[in-house]
């Protein structure tokens, strides 16, 4: 009798874990294949990848821009499994932007190896001195070999290293704050450990940013749902589930809400919605409430996590009457605004064109609470002005509209000692496994944690039934020269 498998969660980390079973079910004979559901509670896949749909341009714009790096080498391998790699678009170049507004090309050498490749474009950062400049290599370096053990908070760990109060907003914020999406006062050294020696230090390539044509959600509601729907996974939407519950030693059941009890929650195929095995790929904030009172008990999830308060991110959408640069994007040092995305390049294949619809759009994009001291009125104030300091053409253009998304819950805050608290893919309950950016996977809230959780889970439940399983990803090498420096 064939393993009924439900996947809970149609974010990236579920998406991921069904590409991995059914990546194993196309070598066995079809008796013994794995039979493999997707339930998602909302009408989209995507999870927190979610959009909004723009009447003016006559498409679905994400509420943030999500992006990769290369050193995402599982996120790089979903995408090929979902068959949108050629959807993104690779930035070997960043466009940074000092406070004077004086533009720096960050880019590799072709001279340096790692882990000195990008020396030339940190030492271009003249806003900083020269004694400030050669601190920050060396505090670096110092961090590439930090005891993390501990985990203290990176600021506090800084501050210990000498580097100064305006060093840190205007550099380590830079970096730091983007990437890991909490202010550097709380947030954990290994993370930060973490983000520079893999996207910095370790290979010449790791830096580079991989940004989407299409809204993100688009390349997974439909592109990867294709594909999976192809190998015989089934994707059901729009369910009514609202927990689980363990019915024998190795058995599971969704359970509906008890005023929906005489309606039909699921499709036919899946109205009793009983399974042999579970990957729950909830969020951290939701996971411990879908779970029965008993299951969970048995699971255990610590509080710490659970409990964790998320970190928003917020993406202010502007549409101008002009371009206001021909840049595909900018990376802005001290100032409010964090990356400027160029939608109308990015999207420029399937908007309207600009000659039709008179706009030029543009993204900003805001990672923590930093911009919460203002209200939405004073902050677009405070991001037109960066704006006209940055960029001579936006001096005379005029925004003619406006929308301000701030996802409440766009990443879970990496604070100090949070991995002692983030759960294995495997449980305590047999046959059920958690996924999710939030497990143990090493890596902070991102779209490369969230894939490499769902292969893990997934590799969980085949080694359970001893099933052979591909390879995993390689991650990038390590340089010739970066392994004396890096840990």
């Amino acid at each position: 009798m064939k393993k009924k498998i439900a996947i809970i969660g149609g974010g990236i980390a579920g998406l991921a874990a069904a590409f991995r079973l059914a990546n194993a079910n196309s070598n066995l004979r079809d008796a013994d294949r794995l039979d493999i559901s997707i339930f998602e509670k909302r009408k989209f896949l995507g999870g927190r990848a979610a959009s909004f749909f723009d009447k003016e341009a006559g498409l679905f714009v994400d509420h943030c821009q999500h992006v990769g790096m290369q050193c995402c080498t599982f996120f790089r391998d979903f995408c090929e499994q979902a068959g949108i790699s050629n959807e993104f678009q690779t930035l070997d170049k960043l466009n940074f932007f000092l406070p004077n507004g004086k533009k720096v090309d960050f880019a590799a050498s072709r001279l340096l190896p790692a882990p000195f490749h990008l020396a030339p474009a940190f030492l271009a950062l003249s806003n900083f001195s020269f004694r400030q400049r050669i601190s920050i290599a060396r505090t670096v370096f110092q961090l590439a070999k930090a005891d993390v053990s501990n985990d203290p908070i990176t600021y506090d760990w800084l501050i210990e290293k000498g580097q100064e109060e305006s060093v840190i907003h205007d550099f380590w914020e830079t970096f730091l704050v983007s990437a890991l999406g909490e202010r550097i006062e709380r947030v954990s050294l290994r993370a930060a450990k973490k983000v520079f020696v893999d996207g910095f230090l370790r290979n010449r390539h790791a830096y580079h940013v991989l940004v989407p044509k299409k809204p993100l959600r688009e390349l997974l509601d439909e592109n990867a749902c294709h594909r999976l729907t192809e190998a015989g996974v089934n994707v059901v939407r729009d369910t009514d589930y609202e927990s689980i519950s363990q019915i024998n030693e190795e058995g599971f059941q969704l359970q509906r809400p008890q005023q929906a009890s005489g309606s039909i929650g699921f499709n036919d195929q899946f109205s009793d919605a009983r399974f042999s095995d579970c990957i729950c790929t909830l969020p951290w904030f939701q996971t411990s409430s879908f779970l029965s009172k008993e299951l969970g008990q048995k699971i255990a999830l610590k509080t710490a996590m659970t409990s964790n308060c998320p970190s928003p991110i917020s993406g202010i959408h502007l549409w101008f009457d002009r371009p206001i640069t021909d840049l595909s994007h900018a990376t802005f040092i001290g100032k409010t605004s964090h990356w400027l995305f160029n939608g109308s390049l990015f999207s420029k294949s399937r908007s309207k064109s600009t000659s039709e619809s008179g706009e030029y759009y543009y993204q900003i994009v805001i990672s923590s609470d930093m911009g919460s001291e203002l209200n939405r009125k004073d902050l677009i104030q405070v991001i037109l002005g960066e704006l006209k300091e940055t960029f001579s053409d936006s001096q005379n253009a005029q925004l003619l509209r406006h929308k301000f998304i701030e996802e409440k819950k766009a990443v879970f805050s990496y604070t100090a000692n949070l991995d002692s608290s983030r759960p294995a893919q495997r449980t305590a309950v047999k046959n059920f496994y958690l996924a999710g950016d939030w497990t143990n996977t090493d890596w902070p809230s991102t779209m490369e944690s969230a894939v490499r959780s769902g292969y893990f889970a997934a590799d969980e439940l085949l080694s359970n039934y001893g099933i052979e399983k591909t390879d995993l990803p390689s991650e990038l090498p390590t340089g010739w020269l970066a392994r004396r420096f890096v840990d």
